[in-house]
């Protein structure tokens, strides 16, 4: 187990680096693309994974990749939960979550709405792109059960070439792992603000909505009127939602929502990828 760990460690931070670069990069691209100067002003427009890094997202996450590696036992998820609510507390929300940073302002792009939508949309399909780029790869060179088998027992590598193996087959479960979890309508994931583009500001008037929903239903009721301001200053209460969302997720013995939102959409997927039946 350890060697699976000291195997698997260095690769994925490497997977990591190369995905955030990229989700970072193609959220500061299409915001330039529809107008908006300030990822070119702060430097955002390279590939340089330094300029998007964000370093206490970094370190959280490696320390749940260490907790959770299996070393610290049944007490590892614990030490997960704690360390997720000092940080919550230390940063007042969910910002510490975030490996990387983009930098850019919907009010100077040509059409704020929907720039920032797809400047947005943009870090979750860059990083499928890069899984689909990753699977294909795979399937030209290895054998993809193969490449699969090597992720989930990393010490069968047994020469040089199966590093290659396995840096590919889990670019493909990574990315397609951050593709999912950033859509999810969570502030402050890019799928909430995603929601936030799509929604409308005005839907129905007063009078259209039910008087029972009025008088019973009143968040229900201001929402239908105005879903995206109502959605803004749901902002709070969606991040709240991930918060416990994240510690449920961690709980042993307990059944994951991560794992039934994240985890069961990116099997599907990177079997599909991989052209294996799950």
């Amino acid at each position: 187990m350890i060697t699976d760990f000291l195997i698997i460690l260095p690769i994925t931070l490497i997977v990591l680096f190369a995905g955030m670069t990229f989700h970072e990069f193609a959220h500061n691209l299409v915001a330039y693309w529809w107008g908006d100067p300030t990822p070119k002003e702060l430097g955002k427009l390279t590939l340089n994974p330094f300029a998007h890094i964000a370093p206490a997202g970094w370190v959280v996450y490696l320390a749940i990749f260490v907790l959770m590696g299996g070393l610290f036992g049944d007490i590892g998820p614990i030490l997960v939960i704690l360390l997720f609510i000092f940080m919550y507390m230390q940063y007042g929300g969910m910002s510490f979550l975030a490996i990387g940073l983009a930098r850019f302002q919907p009010h100077r792009m040509r059409n704020p709405r929907w720039g920032a939508f797809w400047a947005t949309a943009a870090g979750p399909l860059s990083n499928f792109l890069l899984a689909l780029v990753s699977a294909i790869l795979l399937r030209l060179i290895f054998n993809p059960t193969f490449a699969y088998l090597l992720m989930i027992r990393p010490s069968n590598v047994s020469q040089p070439i199966d590093l290659v193996a396995l840096v590919l087959v889990m670019s493909v479960y990574y990315n397609v792992l951050i593709g999912f979890f950033n859509l999810l309508p969570l502030a402050p994931l890019d799928g909430w603000h995603m929601m936030l583009g799509i929604l409308p500001g005005q839907f129905l008037m007063r009078k259209q909505v039910p008087v029972w929903v009025q008088q019973n239903m009143a968040p229900l009721s201001r929402f239908l009127q105005e879903p995206a301001y109502q959605w803004q200053r749901w902002a709070q209460l969606t991040q709240l939602i991930f918060f416990f969302l994240f510690l449920i997720s961690f709980l042993p013995g307990v059944p994951s929502p991560f794992g039934i939102l994240i985890g069961e959409p990116t099997n599907r997927l990177v079997f599909t990828l991989l052209g294996m039946t799950v």
